[in-house]
């Protein structure tokens, strides 16, 4: 099992975007995966700038942003 996969929920901590709710949505290449969520917007970025969490939603890699919102809406989660 790989800490960074794609369905891994995440929040982004360095950036602009720092502090948002994200989902992986591509497998990692080159140290670079493709995130999208809430307060995050849809690019590619280094694995360091996001810190995994325990959850893990069902989303199809490079799944729509409607689809990752979607679910993360459903999972409920604390934030």
């Amino acid at each position: 099992m790989a800490l960074i996969d794609v369905g891994r929920v995440c929040v982004k901590v360095c950036g602009r975007d720092a502090g948002g709710l994200c989902v992986v949505l591509s497998a990692p290449s080159d140290g670079k995966v493709l995130v999208d969520g809430i307060g995050v917007r849809r690019r590619t970025i280094s694995i360091s700038d996001v810190e995994p969490t325990s959850t893990v939603l069902k989303v199809k890699k490079d799944a729509s942003s409607d689809s990752v919102l979607k679910e993360l809406e459903k999972a409920d989660l604390p934030w």
